[in-house]
């Protein structure tokens, strides 16, 4: 299990995550862009205590959100494996999203590419190279600013290796993680957020970060670290106009910090108006009530039936819709009980508090049923039966597995791709109606 900590920029996550950590014995596991550079310590607020990813690369570097990746998804496995709790804190939604569950990142370009077109963008001017990336990639230039130098260069260069900027999907996030995840979201009324960020910068004051941002800019700095909040404002404007520039740009991310907060599936929101000690008891109580996966009981084959018929129908109503094509009650009905009094078919269930959540079966060399009450959908339940049943069938001595997918699931095809599952070329009609396609996919284990 991992607890993942989000929230806007003065929520109290760094100090919240250290108590929680202190409370389950965890690690902790930076997920914010600025504190990956190294020699910017007050200005990007690092904590004191010992987290993963903090930094760690000089400030000449150019960030890279594939770099991150590989680097948060080793520190996570290394953690899990030592039998403790990450706990991944951040306020970079992108970075959040590549530590818990990944993301499908183009390759960088090799650097004489890249010169190439830093050239040709200074000189042509922002207005030309934009014009250029409009013609090449209509959607990336549609969410890049002419004037934004770092993006526009980075869109035309995925271009030449045949990537976009834009996503292939118009959500960042969905349901997948890697690992079974509780992400939490930090909520503080924007009052008092607003206090906080100006209470934090008049501590940075007088902690030295003037200093600290002087000396800093004495040597290389690469363009992603100039983006760090307050370097230009602390270096170039006097102290009260410093002050006044720095957090009005805070104000604005912390306001779109939380609209991040919005887009992520299955985050759930905890007071953090109060001290850290009584948040991350909250949070403590919440992780001690994730789901436990265990065998199905004999007589469970009713309740196997109702998280089936849930899931379907909330899934897959494009398909089903109920007043058209009734639920096959009886036939499910029916699986489940000769699924459980026989000795073919191995069943789990995710429960919490004695409710079934969700199901996987897998029997002779086939992952046989996977489903998850809607209610669950987007916490990790889905994985953790996947991956259970996957052990159960590896166990078994398989060294491969099956499972039929409806073609018309686009959304459990996208969960089942992303851990490795390939379609096989086999497919087979549907027994119920409207009789729609299931397509064979297959994963080496």
């Amino acid at each position: 299990m991992i607890a993942a900590i989000f929230g806007p920029t003065a929520s109290g996550k760094t100090d919240v995550a250290e108590a929680l950590a202190d409370r389950i014995g965890g690690e902790l596991v930076s997920a914010d862009a600025m504190q990956l550079y190294e020699g910017l310590p007050i200005l990007t607020n690092q904590p004191e205590r010992r987290t993963h990813l903090v930094a760690i690369w000089p400030l000449s570097q150019e960030a890279s959100v594939a770099e991150y990746q590989v680097l948060a998804h080793e520190a996570i496995d290394e953690i899990l494996a030592d039998g403790r709790t990450p706990i991944v804190v951040g306020g970079t939604g992108l970075y959040m999203r590549a530590a818990l569950a990944g993301l499908d990142l183009p390759p960088p370009a090799p650097a004489h590419v890249r010169a190439r077109i830093e050239e040709a963008y200074d000189r042509l001017g922002p207005e030309r190279a934009h014009t250029t990336l409009a013609e090449r990639d209509p959607q990336a230039a549609a969410r890049v600013h002419p004037n934004d130098r770092r993006r526009v260069v980075r869109a035309l260069e995925l271009v030449e290796l045949g990537h976009s900027l834009a996503p292939g999907r118009d959500r960042l996030w969905s349901e997948d993680v890697r690992h079974p995840t509780t992400i939490i979201g930090l909520d503080v009324p924007r009052a008092q957020l607003v206090r906080r960020i100006e209470a934090r910068t008049q501590d940075m004051l007088a902690r030295g970060v003037e200093a600290e941002v002087r000396a800093a800019l004495q040597g290389p700095i690469s363009t992603t670290a100039r983006a760090i909040h307050g370097l230009a404002d602390f270096a170039e404007l006097p102290r009260d106009r410093a002050v006044e520039a720095y957090n009005r740009r805070v104000r604005r991310y912390a306001a779109y910090q939380r609209k991040w907060m919005r887009r992520i599936p299955g985050l759930t929101q905890v007071r953090a108006d109060r001290r850290p000690e009584e948040t991350a008891a909250e949070i403590a109580t919440l992780l001690a009530g994730a789901p436990v996966v265990r065998p199905a009981r004999l007589d469970e084959a009713e309740a196997l039936f109702r998280v089936q018929r849930a899931a379907s129908l909330a899934g897959l109503a494009h398909i089903y819709p109920p007043d058209r094509y009734p639920f096959p009650d009886d036939a499910i009905r029916s699986r489940w009980r000769a699924a459980l009094e026989g000795d073919e078919t191995s069943v789990v269930v995710a429960e919490r508090g004695g409710e079934i959540l969700g199901l996987a079966a897998w029997t002779d060399g086939w992952l046989d049923g996977l489903y998850v009450v809607p209610e669950a959908w987007g916490n990790g339940v889905a994985a953790r039966l996947h991956d259970e049943a996957l052990r159960g069938l590896a166990s078994a001595g398989r060294t491969s597995a099956r499972l039929w997918v409806l073609e018309d699931n686009s959304r459990a095809r996208r969960f089942y791709e992303r851990r490795g599952w390939r379609l096989d070329g086999s497919d087979r009609v549907v027994p119920f109606p409207p009789h729609p396609l299931d397509l064979g996919y297959t994963k080496e284990l």
